[in-house]
């Protein structure tokens, strides 16, 4: 090979060599930019099952961690239009510790919050059905709703968390109903329509709990 083809040999060595350089170098940055994508994908990730768990914490009762008002009035919303949809009915129940201001004041707040946990976690074992929800509504009080449920079968609900609060044997001294605590239960039943809304149900719900207080709580009433 002479000397003149020699040079050109060089040369395109040369410039093979400054391409392959750039290919590496090319290749390294993709490598980098491959791994700050992963990193920023974990990152993300990470946020979004943090920002999930805010948004559960936010709908959910600090003391027995099952869902709260929010939650309640958010889903309830769902379940009547639900219902308007399939006409389907939709019951609700309001269930109230009887006599807990007294358990509160004789007992103290810590053995008052573990009674509030204790009935919590019993209702929502008693609610079988992914759709059930209980939620708590208030101090004492919880709200069940049940979908696609007549009153017959709002009813056997309710009498199973009657017996099944009494069943846990909490002693309460100072409740003139029962030696243990037990719970007043108002029932309501309709099938939701247009011209009414959720609201109502919270409303008989109410209504039949308070003649059920009148009529000596440890029971249950439905609105007619």
């Amino acid at each position: 090979m002479d000397e003149r083809w020699r040079t050109i040999h060089r040369k395109y060595k040369n410039k093979i060599e400054v391409l392959q350089r750039k290919i590496f170098e090319i290749q390294k940055e993709k490598v980098k930019d491959h791994k700050k994508i992963i990193a920023l994908n974990n990152r993300v990730n990470a946020l979004e099952i943090e920002n999930q768990r805010l948004l559960e914490l936010s709908q959910n009762d600090s003391l027995t961690g099952i869902p709260n008002r929010r939650r309640l009035d958010a889903y309830l919303n769902i379940e009547w239009l639900r219902g308007r949809r399939e006409v389907s009915n939709l019951s609700l129940l309001i269930i109230d510790i009887d006599y807990f201001k007294e358990y509160n004041d004789h007992y103290g707040h810590i053995e008052g919050d573990r009674c509030i946990i204790q009935v919590g976690n019993t209702l929502k074992k008693i609610l079988k059905r992914p759709g059930d929800l209980l939620a708590r509504y208030g101090g004492d009080e919880f709200i069940a709703v049940l979908p696609n449920t007549d009153s017959v079968g709002a009813l056997l609900i309710a009498e199973e968390m009657r017996q099944g609060i009494e069943n846990l044997g909490i002693m309460h001294q100072h409740s003139i109903v029962s030696d243990f605590v037990s719970v007043t239960i108002g029932v309501s039943t309709t099938l939701p329509n247009e011209q009414m809304s959720s609201e109502i149900l919270v409303h008989r719900a109410d209504a039949a709990l308070y003649e059920a207080k009148k009529k000596g709580r440890n029971q249950i009433k439905a609105f007619i």
